[in-house]
């Protein structure tokens, strides 16, 4: 009884952290230009910013997958602070950018595409915020698929918000028919880049509640 109950604790322990929000400790990256190299790779999008089933899925393909094989070099990944371990059981994770958004001039914010060595698609993505001489301010991640029943979709609006929706998908015919939204999750970038919960479970989105309080969106 006592090796279950650890085992559960443990288990839990890292359910937790792997939600949690990440403020990295300070590294000193390779150089400066290599940063803008890396940046490079990132498309600048507009706001808002949206990862959603189009992000995950190919309707109409039998597995259901939207294939992936955009990876960020090697000599890159020094950029990014939550890679897996070279010589992990599994294997180091694969990353591919995603989108640059222009939230402000004093901190870079892009988001990152992950996958495990033997998916084709992404299966998870990561806000990041940076310095901007390149040094990793804060992450978290914001948005994946687990496999077709489930998805976690994302908006990042353009006052800084982070709306995050968990979802159960319904498929038919190797087609999402219907997405039931089971739970909700808000964060936003600060004024120097951290990345801050706001709230669980809201009744409205949080865009509505800034329009109808002019304080709080001030604070955001």
């Amino acid at each position: 009884m006592t090796q279950l109950s650890l085992g559960g604790l443990i288990t839990a322990l890292l359910i937790f952290a792997s939600q949690a929000i990440h403020n990295p400790d300070p590294f000193t990256p390779k150089d400066e230009e290599a940063f803008k190299t890396f940046l490079d790779s990132f498309e600048e999008v507009e706001l808002p910013f949206v990862l959603d089933e189009s992000s995950f899925y190919n309707n109409g393909r039998e597995d259901g997958i939207r294939e992936r094989d955009d990876l960020l070099p090697f000599d890159q990944l020094d950029f990014i602070p939550y890679k897996r371990p070279m010589y992990s059981r599994m294997g180091p994770d694969e990353y591919m950018p995603e989108a640059e958004l222009a939230l402000s001039d004093d901190f870079k914010a892009i988001v990152v595409a992950g996958k495990r060595p033997f998916e084709r698609g992404a299966g998870y993505f990561h806000l990041i915020t940076y310095t901007n001489e390149g040094t990793p301010i804060s992450y978290k991640r914001i948005a994946g698929a687990y496999g077709k029943s489930e998805m976690v979709r994302c908006t990042i609006t353009e006052v800084g918000t982070v709306l995050v929706e968990t979802c159960l998908n319904t498929w038919d015919d190797n087609k999402l028919v219907y997405t039931e939204v089971t739970g909700t999750e808000s964060f936003f970038v600060t004024e120097t880049g951290e990345i801050e919960t706001v709230e669980k479970g809201f009744d409205k989105p949080i865009q509505e509640q800034v329009k109808s309080n002019p304080e709080r969106a001030s604070s955001f």
